[in-house]
């Protein structure tokens, strides 16, 4: 199997295309791209993996599964995934390689609190702060830029589970600019369970709580589709 090196990357086609300018690599080093070609309305852009199989399962529900052992294309480089990880990226986005080198740029890593199950809550909290600080400051000039700058900041969280390594103020940066030209699109979004949301009161609140994870799980889906879309 043909290994390449590009901008610091070892690269490893599965269906997928080099760059023009990457070059012969004689070993495998982390980080470990594999280069797949898949639809892009129904594959991810870039994911990471920490086991060979799980480069060649669906893309479906049974991701959640342990993925099913068996010989792969990669088998060589089993042992190497499994000792240092790797990710899968999708060029069939046309700004894949772009966002790989966006999304693996080394930050410092600041001390963090870190819980099981939880992950990294000190730096979560501090990301819940500022978010919120910043917010309550813009709105002090006037109550329109403190909304538009809640939107600009609404994906910071989920920036933060995507990108544990990101510090607060990675996470903010990159909010802002997945939100440029959707904030209106995530205002929308939220309007459309406004009469849920009146509706879950009228039943002494207690209907908020089937409406509320709805929404959260809406959102969620807004964010996989504008991560989606930044890499088209």
């Amino acid at each position: 199997m043909e290994l390449k090196q590009w901008h610091g990357f070892c690269l490893c086609p599965l269906g997928g295309a080099y760059p023009p300018d990457a070059a012969p690599a004689d070993a495998p080093f982390s980080p470990l791209v594999f280069l797949v070609r898949r639809d892009p309305l129904r594959s991810r852009g870039l994911f990471a993996v920490s086991a060979l199989d799980e480069v060649f399962e669906a893309e479906t529900a049974g991701v959640l599964l342990p993925p099913v052992q068996g010989p792969t294309p990669a088998e060589p480089l089993r042992e190497f995934v499994a000792a240092n990880g790797a990710c899968v990226l999708n060029t069939a986005f046309s700004a894949a390689f772009s966002v790989l080198e966006r999304w693996h740029r080394k930050r410092t890593q600041p001390l963090r609190v870190t819980l099981v199950g939880l992950g990294d809550v000190g730096g979560t909290l501090l990301l819940g702060l500022l978010s919120s600080l910043f917010t309550f400051l813009w709105g002090l000039l006037l109550v329109v830029p403190g909304i538009v700058k809640a939107y600009s900041y609404s994906q910071a969280f989920f920036v933060k589970v995507d990108r544990p390594e990101y510090d607060w103020r990675a996470c903010m940066d990159e909010s802002i600019q997945l939100m440029d030209g959707h904030k209106m699109d995530l205002f929308i979004l939220d309007l459309s369970f406004l009469g849920w949301y009146i509706v879950g009161a009228l039943c002494i609140g207690v209907g908020t709580l089937w409406v509320y994870p709805y929404h959260m799980a809406a959102r969620t889906k807004f964010y996989e589709e504008l991560t989606r879309y930044q890499m088209r």
